[in-house]
């Protein structure tokens, strides 16, 4: 079964956030600094590590949500035609997601 999934910019920027929040409390605190603005631990973190993880994270919730609400049994090899570099290209926290081409 091949599936095709738009996620909304409200679920991207949330599932972005909480990625994002949980690889800064994972760093080193740099010292000397009290509270860092968010753009600049970004770039400290690395804007495509944060997105990666959060597309990983955006594939796998929706397709376990399909699959709970369809109620499908499906293999664990779960495969996405799109690699991650076209699936990064395309992503923008905050707006509306396509992921096409997963396997079930």
């Amino acid at each position: 079964m091949k599936i095709r999934v738009t996620v909304s910019s409200s679920k991207t920027q949330f599932i972005f956030d909480d990625v994002f929040s949980k690889l800064v409390a994972a760093a080193q605190p740099i010292p000397g600094f009290r509270r860092i603005p968010k753009d600049i631990l970004l770039h400290i973190i690395g804007p495509s590590k944060v997105n990666r993880q959060t597309i990983e994270k955006i594939v796998n919730c929706t397709v376990a949500e399909f699959v709970e609400k369809e109620g499908i049994k499906v293999s664990k090899d779960l495969k996405v035609e799109q690699n991650l570099e076209d699936l990064e290209a395309a992503f923008q926290p905050g707006k509306d997601f396509l992921a096409s081409g997963l396997h079930l």
